[in-house]
């Protein structure tokens, strides 16, 4: 008989040895054991993916929307006691009648040593934050904003320069649709940020 044959019966001969039972307690806990590694690969993938979510949003509300919800709400409080001191109700730069030189002097001022560092602040962070909306676009105002910043920055330089034929920019400050993205935005994070802290076991 050649040597293939005899290996072949030897082989056969072994496996007609072996039971049903035994080859089940062989492969059962192999596939168990396998089970169990697919199960906790499977787990920690999620687990890490969690984890990179609930780090995204950690990073979004303290880097980016925690400080910009904070810079529109200290600009709209200021606003709003500038306006009650000042020209209260209706526009400002209304010409019946129009500002006198003290509110003129007033706007100036403000808008020098109030407004514009908190603008430039909250335009600051758009654009060295943008990685960390939650939108692939750039909201309009968002773009309203840094836009309006730019330009007053040519009419403040201006000022500077003791020209005043210019008191404001030519784009309006997003004041509204500002104060409802920042506010909407961080409300839908933190409640994303309950739910994976939640998941995760964490609080």
């Amino acid at each position: 008989m050649p040597a293939n044959d005899e290996s072949r019966a030897y082989a056969l001969s072994i496996l007609g040895a072996v039971t049903w039972g035994q080859a089940t307690a062989i492969v059962v806990p192999i596939v168990v054991a396998l089970m169990g590694v697919l199960g906790a690969y499977f787990y920690n993938t999620a687990l890490a993916r969690r984890k990179d979510r609930l780090d995204r949003i950690n990073r979004q509300l303290s880097e980016l929307y925690g400080p910009l919800l904070s810079l529109v709400a200290a600009s709209s409080r200021s606003w709003e006691v500038f306006r009650s001191r000042y020209r209260p109700g209706g526009a400002y730069w209304d010409r019946d009648p129009p500002p006198t030189p003290d509110e003129t002097e007033a706007w100036r001022l403000w808008m020098s040593e109030v407004f514009m560092p908190l603008n430039d602040r909250m335009a600051e962070l758009v654009v060295t934050k943008a990685d960390l909306l939650e939108s692939r676009d750039l909201p309009s105002c968002l773009l309203d904003l840094v836009a309006h910043v730019e330009s007053y920055r040519a009419v403040t330089a201006a000022w500077r320069q003791g020209d005043y034929r210019e008191n404001r920019a030519p784009l309006n400050f997003p004041r509204e649709a500002l104060q409802q993205y920042a506010e909407e935005c961080f409300s839908q994070l933190k409640a994303r940020q309950e739910i994976l802290l939640r998941d995760t076991g964490r609080r």
